[in-house]
């Protein structure tokens, strides 16, 4: 699993981790190793793979509507799963049904926590109906039915609703004492590295089991990274009795935006920090050092200017070619090269930005023009006869254009590298 485009059998044998193994119990160990729990369709797949499954016509029409009234709502007799994204689930949902949105993992978080065999129906328009069931076919799950929520509010059927709340409130109560209980249902692995103060790890994979210590009729919030995990918790303590939860709005990463603190645990079974990680960055080269390159190193790197065309028609650097800037994002064959690749745009802004997306997908040094052609102009270009001189206040117009523009000599283009094959 990598970011390049491409591999080689001799780059995976020296770079591979799986292939660094002498013996095949280092291998399963290896493998093995942090492994999370299987979906429980696994072992009904296994099954499935031997015997051979039903056919499955992929053009029948969507599942029929189930029972609009309150038998839907019976856990004992239908699991609903609600393919909407959190925010409309918070705002009103089928009782006991759970929040598990479309865009996520739905094949894995079905697999783990709806019992195999289940009256499962779906919740969502048509076509998100239709993709669900589609995808949850080809890991073994029969859908016995289908609605959509406004369905449900027209046949004037009771609605749970939840009240998110936001990190700061939730911090501000954990500092006054008048916080509900906070229920992590990440991984322990993920509590254990990083929490938001002193929160009950509930996993959820088990948090129906672990939620009997709880009173139901407290309130609780649920947090995860993201609020995608956390409303799956909501539906699943709705389901044992809770009737007061909510989730945290944008989980933890919404936590650290908003700038306050977080807890990594020291002392006995605390995971150790992770390791700082090297974040690679372009390199910035100011307008004199690329004049001098231009001049004495001609042919030892590449420059490309990603400005407008109509731009670059105007005024341009010798050997500069004409680059838009998703072709430079998306061309692997930029990636390589004998020496850097310099990057201009006017300002230096938009550069800047590419060039560190290009920094983490290669080991090529890339450059970018500090302040742009903006900048070059100031500088490097400052002996130029046809810079018109400074106006004083007294005699300069109302509106002054931003750069005075020269028109360029003819420089040749190199050709624009051609993108390789997928078969390569």
């Amino acid at each position: 699993m990598r970011d390049d485009p491409s591999s080689t059998i001799g780059i995976e044998r020296s770079t591979n981790p799986y292939l660094q193994h002498k013996s095949r119990n280092d291998f399963i160990t290896s493998v093995l190793e942090g492994l999370p729990e299987a979906p429980q369709y696994f072992k009904h797949n296994a099954k499935m793979n031997k015997v051979g499954p039903e056919l499955i016509n992929w053009g029948a029409p969507l599942p029929p509507s189930p029972p609009l009234n309150s038998t839907l709502s019976d856990p004992s007799l239908f699991y609903v799963v609600d393919l909407r994204d959190a925010k409309l689930f918070a705002a009103g949902h089928i009782p006991n049904s759970v929040n598990i949105a479309l865009r996520g993992r739905l094949e894995t978080w079905v697999g783990i926590i709806v019992p195999w065999g289940s009256n499962l129906v779906l919740c969502g328009n048509p076509e998100e109906v239709r993709e669900a069931q589609f995808r949850l076919h080809r890991v073994g799950y029969d859908v016995a039915g289908s609605l959509s929520f406004d369905q449900w509010i027209a046949a004037k059927q009771k609605v749970f609703t939840n009240v998110p709340m936001p990190p700061q409130e939730l911090y501000n109560g954990m500092l006054n004492g008048t916080a509900p209980v906070i229920v992590d249902v990440r991984l322990p692995s993920e509590w254990m590295g990083l929490r938001i103060g002193n929160v009950i790890n509930m996993p959820l994979n088990q948090l129906t089991d672990l939620s009997s210590k709880l009173d139901p009729n407290e309130p609780v919030v649920t947090v995860c990274n993201s609020a995608y995990r956390s409303s799956m918790g909501i539906g699943l303590l709705e389901r044992r009795g809770f009737n007061q939860v909510a989730s945290m709005t944008g989980g933890g990463e919404a936590w650290i935006q908003a700038g306050l603190p977080v807890t990594q645990p020291t002392g006995p079974g605390a995971v150790s920090p992770s390791p700082k990680r090297v974040v690679k960055l372009a390199d910035l080269i100011d307008p004199a050092q690329l004049k001098r390159m231009i001049m004495d190193l001609p042919g030892t790197f590449d420059l490309v200017d990603i400005r407008p065309a109509d731009h670059f028609k105007d005024y341009t650097l010798p050997g500069a070619r004409n680059i838009d800037v998703a072709d430079l994002l998306s061309n692997p064959t930029y990636l390589t090269g004998a020496g850097p690749l310099v990057i201009v745009d006017r300002t230096g802004s938009l550069a800047m930005m590419a060039a560190g997306i290009l920094s983490q997908k290669t080991e090529r040094p890339i450059k970018v023009l500090f302040g742009g052609l903006n900048a070059y102009w100031d500088t490097a270009e400052m002996e130029s006869p046809a810079r018109p001189a400074p106006m004083s206040p007294a005699n300069a117009p109302a509106v002054q254009p931003l750069r005075p523009i020269l028109p360029s000599q003819p420089v040749p283009q190199s050709p624009v590298p051609t993108k390789k094959s997928a078969g390569c």
